[in-house]
């Protein structure tokens, strides 16, 4: 069956059913078409194979983060199968991974491929195997106004399954959705929420500003003028130990954000602002070097400009 037959094929077809009749080679086909259209470059079996087995290798030796793996990985691919373009990035290594350990990615015969590879027999489903063997354990514990980060801590479930905590409560939280109810789950959150403020107060005492005070403040804020308020709002962002915005400083990243030579383009094609080389110009030109922007922040900015227009 050739590209055009496929794609016939697959107009015609209306349910599930039909979807299924379709054979590996041709959903495999079809999948690598459709990137092609979007301007990617599909992944071989070889490939993919290497990529594994850089894995494997990698993440034995210590090196500072996860991201560092990837990008030696991605290097070492465009060397190997793209003559030295720039087609494979960390990101999209690390997308890759993501789908190969995800079980969605079976209906293109990747799982069944690899399930002898070394890459899934080392990498075991922890969510299931939190869920197994300490269901009851988290939800008796939850019961009792125990927060997530406690019965990560007690059932030391970081150290023996190799996650990180935030990970861990999510792991957590879905167990208890599974096992607790919709109403009475409700309920456990509300006493969960006035416990946590309970803490918080015995360590910080009480609030101190009065929904008078509160009053009093927003009233006044209204009669004052725009410079007034942004002067007010940088002596806040002073207290906090960040550095305010200048409008010298905005206008530029607004500008840079529209210039080609600071954008990039992402997996469907389009230009995207280069939020990285826009921090370290930012950081050069007014923070003498310092990495006082970085793209989170840059990021955020961009919202709450947003947000204004609005």
């Amino acid at each position: 069956m050739n590209k055009y037959n496929i794609i016939g094929h697959i107009k015609k077809m209306k349910s599930k059913s039909q979807v299924k009749k379709v054979s590996l080679k041709d959903k495999i086909r079809l999948s690598h078409l459709g990137l092609k259209a979007q301007g990617s470059v599909p992944w071989t079996k070889d490939e993919t194979d290497t990529f594994l087995s850089l894995y494997l290798e990698l993440s034995n030796k210590k090196t500072k983060s996860s991201k560092t793996i990837f990008e030696r990985i991605a290097a070492r691919l465009n060397s190997n199968f793209h003559k030295g373009k720039k087609v494979r990035t960390a990101r999209s290594v690390s997308v890759h991974k993501y789908n190969l350990t995800n079980s969605r990615y079976s209906m293109r015969g990747l799982k069944t491929k690899y399930k002898n590879h070394p890459f899934f027999l080392e990498a075991p489903n922890v969510k299931s195997l939190i869920h197994n063997n300490y269901s009851e354990q988290i939800v008796d514990m939850y019961k009792v106004l125990k927060t997530k980060e406690e019965i990560t801590k007690e059932l030391n479930l970081t150290k023996k399954h190799k996650i990180a905590l935030s990970t861990a409560k999510s792991y957590i939280t879905d167990t208890l959705n599974k096992l607790i109810p919709k109403r009475q789950m409700k309920v456990l959150l509300k006493k969960h929420l006035s416990e946590a403020a309970k803490k918080r107060n015995a360590i910080y005492g009480l609030p101190k500003i009065s929904d008078a005070l509160r009053k009093a403040s927003a009233e006044r804020m209204k009669n004052m003028s725009s410079e007034q308020r942004t002067a007010l709002s940088h002596l806040g962002i002073i207290a906090k130990g960040q550095v305010p915005w200048l409008d010298k400083e905005t206008n530029l990243f607004l500008k840079m954000c529209t210039q080609k030579k600071y954008q990039n383009k992402n997996q469907s094609g389009t230009n995207r602002p280069d939020h990285k080389l826009i921090a370290e110009v930012l950081n050069s030109r007014f923070h003498e070097g310092k990495e006082i922007r970085t793209p989170r922040s840059l990021t955020v900015k961009k919202d709450n400009l947003k947000k204004k227009r609005v």
